[in-house]
C-alpha cells in the first residue's frame, strides 16, 4: 500500500534442527516444527535513528474441546 504500511499474504516455516537441552529427561527433548500461511498487516515506524516493524495477524480460534487425552501426572 505504502512504504510504511503493507497488507499481504505470508508463509512461515520453522523446524528445530537440534533438541533443547538443560531440562528434565522426562520432558526433553523438545523439538518444534511449525508451518503457516495467511494474511498479515504490517507497519514500519521510526525508533530514533532506527526503524521498527509491527505486524497484526488474525488466526482461527483454538478448538473449545481437545480430542487429546490429558497427560497423566507422575
Amino acid at each position: 500500500m505504502t512504504k510504511q504500511f503493507q497488507i499481504g499474504l505470508v508463509g512461515y516455516a520453522y523446524e528445530q534442527l537440534t533438541p533443547d537441552s538443560g531440562c528434565a529427561p522426562i520432558l526433553c527433548p523438545f523439538e518444534s516444527r511449525v508451518f503457516g500461511i495467511g494474511r498479515q498487516v504490517g507497519s514500519i515506524f521510526p525508533v530514533g535513528s532506527m526503524q521498527g516493524y509491527i505486524t497484526f495477524v488474525i488466526s482461527p480460534a483454538p478448538p473449545t474441546q481437545s480430542s487429546e487425552k490429558p497427560m497423566a501426572a507422575k
